[in-house]
């Protein structure tokens, strides 16, 4: 079912002022209805590589929904297979109740599902072969091997965990925070060849092996997961949560 009809049904029990349905992988925008603010388009970057973390670890809410205050704006947020769709509102929601309603609306045949899948606007290709760790790594100098679309992609997870080593540490020591980044990317060759942690996270000028975006996508997903859970360790989950908030906010007046 197209995110328009969801809208219009889901009306007639909550006021929403507009939607948007965006990629998991990397934010791109899908589908957009009705009202729409700058927050709601830019946090989807960050949720595209830490969505499903923040969900899972910091336990917000309805276990695939949740309830945002972002400049302003009522936003909830509810996870799918492949995607995320975001719903502007008016007031607080009941998130129990408004993915209850949300199911309802929204289950349709499978057939109908795949067509939906098939006719979402296409994300630029890139052309590259199959990826190879060991691949056009260079023994004698250094050669940058990433992408221009892969890099910029790459330093939007970059800045994202940099906000993230900001709010968790209140402004004091950023060590400790940068250690568990630096001890989740020892464990990805990949990525570790591609940044540098000193004070701040630091995407390399030259990067010498070759990072596609599920690569990207996947790999951030390790650093950010294991930030996001020392968060909870240290301050609980809604404490925590809020912090996580902070940084969506932030990353929406960018």
């Amino acid at each position: 079912m197209e995110l328009s009809e969801i809208v219009e049904k889901m009306k007639s029990f909550i006021p929403i002022f507009g939607a948007m349905s965006l990629n998991k992988e990397d934010g791109t925008i899908l589908e957009k209805v009705g009202e729409q603010s700058n927050a709601i388009g830019d946090i989807g970057a960050f949720l595209g590589s830490a969505g499903d973390v923040i969900f899972k670890k910091l336990q917000m809410g309805y276990p695939l929904i949740s309830f945002f205050k972002v400049d302003g704006n009522n936003l909830v947020c509810i996870s799918e297979k492949n995607k995320f769709l975001l719903f502007k509102v008016n007031g607080d929601v009941d998130t129990t109740k408004f993915y209850e309603e949300f199911k309802k609306i929204a289950e349709t045949p499978k057939v109908e599902e795949e067509k939906v899948i098939e006719n979402k606007p296409a994300v630029e290709e890139v052309s590259q072969k199959p990826y190879n760790p060991f691949e056009n790594v260079s023994t004698q100098q250094e050669v940058n091997r990433l992408g221009e679309i892969e890099r910029k992609l790459l330093f939007s997870k970059v800045l994202q965990l940099n906000y993230l080593v900001d709010e968790f540490s209140q402004g004091g020591d950023r060590k400790i925070w940068n250690n568990f980044i630096k001890e989740n990317l020892s464990g990805v060759d990949i990525l570790e060849k591609a940044l540098d942690i000193k004070d701040k996270i630091e995407l390399k000028d030259v990067v010498p092996v070759e990072i596609n975006r599920d690569e990207i996508q996947r790999t951030t997903k390790v650093l950010i997961d294991g930030i996001c859970k020392k968060a909870v360790e240290v301050y609980g989950a809604s404490e925590a949560k809020k912090m996580v908030q902070n940084v969506i906010e932030k990353l929406s007046k960018r």
